[in-house]
């Protein structure tokens, strides 16, 4: 029982010294992959048959998922822009 517990105070000690930053990354994990599964399955629900002047099937292939993640890759991007500029102290302006 004391190997087993010699073992694993190093895990134990990693997850005591880490608890708050792996609640927050499941948490946005979690956060991130309910909301693609609700746009995905929203997505699924569209009917191409309501505007038959606009073809969206000319555009949209077999899934959604491609505007989905496009859509994410797109807001990461923003938010890494907004980032950077709020971080590196650049100012709009004159130069």
């Amino acid at each position: 029982m004391q190997a087993l517990l010699s073992v694993l105070a190093p895990v134990i000690g990693f997850f005591h010294d880490n608890f708050y930053m792996i609640v927050a990354v499941a948490g946005v994990t979690i956060a991130v992959f309910l909301t693609f599964n609700i746009t995905i399955l929203s997505l699924k629900k569209i009917k191409f048959e309501i505007l038959p002047y606009y073809p969206f099937d000319r555009f949209s292939p077999e899934s959604g998922k491609w505007s989905v993640l496009y859509f994410f890759i797109v807001v990461l991007f923003l938010g890494a822009l907004i980032y950077l500029l709020i971080r590196g102290n650049f100012n709009f302006g004159p130069a």
